[in-house]
């Protein structure tokens, strides 16, 4: 299953000078995509974090399948 990682731009925030399409092109290029801008000015975003590869299985010692009752 994907996993991600979230991040907030609080565009109050930000100087009122600044273009806040260019902050927004500056973060995906970072790979975050935009899910939601709410009425009061926050971006949440999200990108995928990039999963390890799945360990391959380990091999059972002939020590492990022995009884040591005896």
């Amino acid at each position: 299953m994907p996993q991600y990682e979230y991040r907030k731009i609080d565009r109050n925030s930000v100087p009122r000078k600044s273009d806040e399409i260019n902050l927004l092109d500056a973060a995906g290029q970072q790979g975050w995509e935009l899910v939601q801008i709410t009425p009061n000015l926050v971006a949440y975003m999200k990108r995928l974090i990039d999963e390890p590869e799945p360990e391959p299985p380990r091999r059972r010692s002939k020590e492990a399948g022995r009884s040591t009752e005896g």
